[in-house]
């Protein structure tokens, strides 16, 4: 197969804000993708006649059992695979901020698991998977990334091999035939992803990953610089240390990333106190999102929803903005986006509720606040929100001065 790539490096765009990405040329890829579907037709012709060939001359009990291995190893395909990608990604000691299989979604935290169902209006739906992994900036990042991209399919392939390896060591029984399409379904996935090939004409498959992180380096990937800088931020090194040609890179990339860039900008302003500056930078969001498309548009819908909270909290923990105090009591804290950030919602209800007088219930928020924010494997987060649950805390102190106005 030709393997000729779109540029002979990554060399630099006229100005420098972005490389080239070395790739893949389209001929190549459409030949690859051939290859995927007919290694994929292959595979599943091979388990119908391997089944069939089980199946003859059987009794019922013998077929339950394999139809039963056939759904098994389809079910199972998926969380081997994302499984073995999150294995890898800790083994590399990278930081991993959300796993999807199928229809949950996993947030790993300090200690422990958040898990959730995925909504039916989910940007990304289908019963497939995904591991968003962050590195380390101080390693070899894109070797940590090889790593981390390989480790679905080895698991998958890994899967296969024992299955195969039980086959040979127990006797003939029924048993052993229903390893056969475990193994047979786990191989083919396995091998499937290793393939550089799009998923669906547009998604890159973890060997079209691998190709393209041999030939460039890991920030140069679409997309990848945002990777790098949460990152950079989950490795818990200060801002100062952040190269500010990531941050222009990803101003130069396709959308959504300069949307990305701003929120990393909103997020800053919010955290240095500038209010004027966030919602400056808040409005220009607003304004990027209302240009895409719906579908493009949902996928960056949580990262709107939380911003659009945070924005109203501060103004309201500001003082002063009765506007901004009405608007924190009819925000919408049950909408799935805060599920990314759970230390928000009993935050803003300790905000209103202290605004209003209640100091009980205001003090039982702050402390449900406190405990997702002290779990929260983000170092730094916690200090953050100790900080604004402080301000909080004075608010309830000066209550007797305040509570009359507060009505």
């Amino acid at each position: 197969m030709s393997t000729d790539a779109t540029a002979a490096g990554p060399a630099a765009r006229p100005g420098g804000d972005a490389p080239v990405l070395r790739d893949l040329s389209p001929r190549a890829l459409r030949r690859w993708t051939y290859l995927s579907r007919l290694w994929l037709g292959s595979m599943w012709g091979a388990l119908v006649v391997a089944l069939s060939e089980l199946m003859a001359g059987t009794g019922p009990v013998p077929v339950a059992l394999l139809v039963g291995a056939s759904l098994l190893a389809m079910i199972s395909v998926v969380p081997v695979h994302e499984c073995g990608h999150w294995w890898a990604a800790r083994l590399r000691r990278m930081a991993v901020a959300v796993v999807v299989i199928g229809p949950l979604e996993l947030q790993p935290r300090r200690r422990g698991l958040r898990l959730r169902l995925r909504g039916r209006n989910s940007a990304r739906r289908g019963l497939g998977g995904w591991v968003v992994a962050l590195p380390d900036p101080r390693r070899d990042v894109r070797r940590d990334a090889m790593w981390m991209v390989a480790g679905g399919s080895l698991a998958n392939l890994c899967f296969a091999a024992a299955c195969f390896v039980a086959a040979l060591l127990l006797p003939l029984s029924p048993l052993r035939s229903a390893l056969c399409p475990l193994a047979t379904v786990h191989l083919a996935i396995g091998v499937l992803n290793l393939l550089p090939y799009l998923v669906g004409g547009h998604t890159p498959s973890d060997g079209l990953n691998l190709w393209r992180l041999s030939l460039n380096r890991y920030e140069d990937l679409p997309g990848w610089s945002l990777k790098l800088v949460l990152g950079h931020f989950a490795a818990g090194l200060p801002a100062d240390r952040l190269d500010p040609a990531l941050l222009q890179r990803m101003a130069a990339e396709p959308e959504p990333m300069p949307l990305m860039r701003d929120w990393l900008e909103f997020e800053a302003a919010q955290q240095a106190g500038a209010a004027a500056d966030a919602a400056r930078v808040l409005a220009r969001m607003r304004e990027r999102a209302e240009a895409y498309a719906p579908q493009q548009r949902e996928s960056v819908a949580d990262v709107l929803a939380i911003s659009e909270v945070q924005d109203v909290f501060h103004r309201a923990l500001g003082g002063g903005d009765r506007e901004a105090e009405q608007a924190l009591s009819a925000l919408d804290l049950r909408q799935p986006a805060l599920w990314r950030a759970p230390q928000v919602a009993p935050r803003v209800r300790a905000l209103s509720a202290a605004l209003n007088g209640d100091a009980a219930a205001a003090r039982a928020e702050l402390e449900r606040s406190r405990r997702h924010a002290e779990n929260d494997p983000v170092p730094g987060v916690a200090e953050h929100e100790a900080a604004l649950r402080e301000r909080i805390v004075a608010l309830l102190r000066s209550a007797p001065a305040t509570a009359g106005a507060a009505r």
